[in-house]
């Protein structure tokens, strides 16, 4: 007969995160932690965004825009440059393949 094989961890369960509604009263927040090792522990708070974060949020997004809108703008300038090149050596190509009259 076939015996099943039990790990060390199947007799165990896995940790459930807790979901504090927003009124709720936070005197059993510091019991919410999160462990993804032996050694590892990472507590997460959440909190309500000000003014100031609310603006830090904003510029930031403001700077990846503008950012990803100068990428593709040089992005467009140099294929430009290359497509004035490739025309260029075409014509080029074709002044130097004619024939000549003599």
């Amino acid at each position: 007969m076939m015996q099943e094989k039990q790990t060390p961890e199947a007799g165990r369960r896995q940790a459930e995160p807790e979901i504090i509604p927003p009124g709720a009263d936070r005197t059993g927040a510091s019991r919410i932690w999160i462990s993804t090792g032996p050694h590892h522990t990472m507590r997460i708070q959440m909190t309500r965004l000000g003014p100031i974060g609310a603006a830090v949020v904003v510029l930031l997004i403001g700077i990846l825009i503008a950012a990803g809108l100068a990428l593709l703008l040089g992005l467009a300038l140099i294929g430009l440059a290359a497509a004035g090149l490739l025309a260029a050596g075409v014509v080029i190509s074709g002044f130097l393949r004619r024939p000549s009259r003599r």
